[in-house]
């Protein structure tokens, strides 16, 4: 650990090596490349898990909505060929 500001706090990413996911994630599956489907796959799966309520007094709840623009995404690729892409 080198020279901090956070002394107080204790905590640092650039201590910790601490990173956003997005930094870490390679460039195939960002949005447009060839890996990106698998992970808006996985992305919505997770979600969809941690949705409990859809609406919130008539109108969908932030992950409802979130959901709904992954899902638009992946339609918009159409049908994957998932077997294709999982062996390079």
């Amino acid at each position: 650990m080198g020279e901090c500001r956070h002394l107080k706090s204790g905590t640092c990413r650039h201590c910790y090596d601490l990173s956003y996911a997005s930094r870490n994630e390679t460039r195939l599956a960002r949005i447009g490349g060839i890996g990106y489907p698998i992970k808006a796959e996985r992305q919505f799966e997770e979600l969809y898990k941690q949705t409990k309520r859809w609406t919130y007094k008539g109108r969908p709840t932030r992950k409802a909505r979130k959901l709904q623009a992954i899902e638009a995404r992946l339609n918009a690729y159409g049908p994957v060929d998932w077997d294709a892409l999982l062996q390079g």
